[in-house]
């Protein structure tokens, strides 16, 4: 349902995922360096994606991972990306999980892994902006402590709360993030400080 929801079907007419891997093998890049040490730190303590065993799911992220860097090479590759391929692949199949995240930061993610980040940081003031607004009391525990919401927020972000979220209400969340768009993000950042503010 993913792929339909972001419209990555679209895009499979423009390059073949197939032709990109056979037209950059054997190659290398900072990128691909930078992925070769992420992959391994994905989810250490899934057997899918052992990197010890170099299991199917190591193999298939690298894959994806890499294949997306060479299609687009003004980003290469971002940390977090492979949080985000990681939960497409125990869903889909490497193609389709490389086409969904080409969709998701073509829309949803606009801008957020691009070198400057400039609409993150964007989204991550206005996130600043509708805490205070709307649950000062931890708005004002957070500067109380000298920290800046970017330091909390931007992984929460770019990992589409991948590592934050307990696994049955990650994937409803992301149901509503392809649905809806990005201010799933917003809303869903708002209700976790929400029940933070209870503690």
């Amino acid at each position: 349902l993913w792929p339909v929801l972001i419209g990555s079907k679209k895009n499979l007419n423009k390059l073949d995922y197939q032709n990109i891997h056979k037209l950059y093998e054997n190659r290398s890049s900072d990128a691909i360096l930078q992925i070769q040490k992420d992959i391994g730190r994905t989810f250490p303590d899934d057997p899918f994606f052992n990197p010890s065993t170099k299991s199917a799911g190591i193999q298939r992220l690298e894959r994806v991972l890499v294949a997306f860097s060479w299609k687009t090479p003004e980003i290469g590759y971002c940390q977090s990306m492979n949080k985000v391929v990681a939960v497409l692949l125990l869903f889909m199949g490497e193609e389709d999980s490389f086409w969904v995240l080409n969709s998701l930061i073509d829309t949803h993610l606009k801008g957020y892994y691009e070198k400057r980040m400039r609409p993150l940081h964007i989204d991550l003031r206005v996130m600043d902006s509708l805490l205070q607004d709307l649950i000062p009391k931890v708005s004002q525990h957070i500067k109380s402590m000298q920290l800046d919401i970017a330091l909390i927020c931007m992984h929460w972000f770019l990992c589409i709360f991948v590592d934050v979220l307990p696994a049955e209400s990650l994937f409803y969340v992301w149901d509503l993030f392809f649905c809806e768009g990005k201010s799933i993000l917003f809303r869903t950042g708002l209700a976790i400080f929400k029940i933070l503010e209870k503690d």
